[in-house]
């Protein structure tokens, strides 16, 4: 079934990278496998730290929580170390605090010493350390396992959050100070970071960890993801919290204005991609997606975030699975994809399209149909191979993605018109046509 693509260039080695997982097998450790061996056993292992609290911690915690209003967020924007490379300032974290309290937040517990930060005269605003600072521990697992998020800098309270999973968002201001070097995987983390200039840095780390850029790391930017966090997951489920943020903000960067749950709000890659992926959540438990054509163009790296990570990352996150094929796909391009990364969840093959499309063996969830070349007419016949192909390996509850813009003055200018027009003779219907146009069965309105 065509040629499968392998040993592409992987730019970031995370293993190696990575501080701990650098340190496996590192005097005095005794050496027990490379870091590429043992990293995704390590990934792996937890520590069940809720468990090591006893029922008069819980007790305690607990009745110091129950009379605060909810949500509880604790706050760690300073720490003790490295404070240059990573704090937030006193001015950004008292407008983060009153800007989440206008926001919502019903109550925010600072875990910094109190002299260390701007002090806020707010009834919502509560210290940590004067009451619980020298109790050990234990405590403060209890206050995460009965707390609702925590926004902190790279210092141990976030990190203690991966191991009692209370969904965190991590913020790492210095560009030399990146969570792909300091942090382990996590579902229900996720970190911003300040926008950079090497897109084949961000792709690797991406693949990853759940890592958003901006071009400011500002109280509003930082709450705006913080609300995300505290909301209900959008496109994956409860327990992948920092994965969900990571695709909300993906969609945001490439297109906007952002779309509201009105499926019809915007003219968008936006908009295509915000319905495809909520419609997908509700009818398929592990997807299988297969998109044609993606790694044609000379400037992909760019934009590969977006257009090529997305169904993959929604694969991963959900246990499904990514077919793309290509004839004769952009080298450069493939080498901005992080390879590996991924594992099982992406399959890359290289040939043409619509004979490959015949020799899937499974049912094809999810169709991602892209443009094969830049002439009108051959593009047009491709697209319409290609559906031809995909369509007995389509289900009743299936979904298609097709990359064009319905044009409605002159529909045959579209190179995908002639595929669209025997799609809608075969009970297809357009559920939103912006870019990209979304089609579903007539009986799945």
């Amino acid at each position: 079934m065509g040629k499968r693509i392998a040993n592409l260039t992987s730019n970031l080695h995370i293993p190696e990278f990575n501080k701990a997982g650098f340190n496996l097998s590192r005097n005095p450790l005794p050496n027990i496998g490379t870091p590429t061996q043992l990293w995704n056993d390590y990934i792996q292992t937890r520590v069940p730290l809720l468990a090591s609290v006893g029922p008069r911690i819980w007790v305690r915690v607990n009745r110091y929580l129950e009379k605060m209003p909810r949500p509880i967020v604790l706050a760690h924007t300073t720490g003790t170390s490295f404070r240059r490379a990573k704090r937030l300032s006193p001015e950004v974290t008292h407008e983060l605090f009153a800007t989440l309290l206008e926001q919502g937040v019903g109550t925010i517990i600072s875990l910094d010493k109190e002299e260390l930060i701007k002090h806020t005269n707010s009834p919502h605003v509560h210290y940590w350390q004067p009451i619980w600072g020298k109790h050990g521990l234990r405590p403060l697992i209890a206050l995460q396992g009965l707390s609702d998020a925590l926004i902190g800098i790279d210092s141990g309270p976030f990190h203690l959050c991966r191991l009692t999973e209370l969904p965190s968002l991590g913020i790492f201001p210095t560009p030399g100070h990146h969570p792909a070097k300091y942090c382990l995987p996590s579902d229900h983390q996720a970190c911003v970071v300040p926008s950079n200039d090497l897109p084949w840095f961000h792709n690797q780390a991406n693949a990853m960890l759940p890592i958003m850029e901006e071009q400011q790391l500002n109280a509003p930017t930082i709450a705006k993801h913080l609300l995300r966090l505290l909301s209900e997951p959008r496109y994956l489920l409860q327990n992948q919290r920092g994965w969900d943020l990571q695709i909300q903000h993906w969609l945001e960067k490439t297109s906007k204005p952002m779309v509201t749950q009105k499926t019809d709000a915007s003219d968008s890659d936006h908009s295509s991609y915000d319905i495809l992926l909520r419609i997908v959540r509700k009818r398929f438990h592990t997807p299988h997606f297969v998109e044609t054509n993606s790694f044609l163009e000379e400037h992909l790296c760019k934009n590969l975030t977006f257009k090529n990570l997305i169904l993959a990352r929604v694969s991963q996150a959900s246990g499904g699975f990514l077919t793309s094929i290509a004839d004769k796909p952009n080298r450069v391009s493939l080498e901005c994809l992080p390879h590996g990364i991924y594992g099982k969840s992406v399959q890359l093959i290289e040939g043409r399209p619509f004979k490959l499309l015949t020799q899937i063996n499974r049912s094809i969830d999810v169709l991602s149909l892209g443009r094969a070349c830049s002439n009108l007419q051959q593009a047009q016949q491709q697209c319409l191979l290609e559906a031809r192909a995909a369509i007995p390996k389509l289900s009743r509850n299936s979904l298609i993605l097709i990359h064009d813009k319905i044009n409605s003055n002159d529909n045959t200018q579209n190179w995908s018109s002639l595929a669209i027009d025997r799609l809608c003779k075969r009970e297809w219907h357009i559920i939103h046509s912006g870019h990209p146009i979304l089609l579903s069965r007539t009986d799945h309105q």
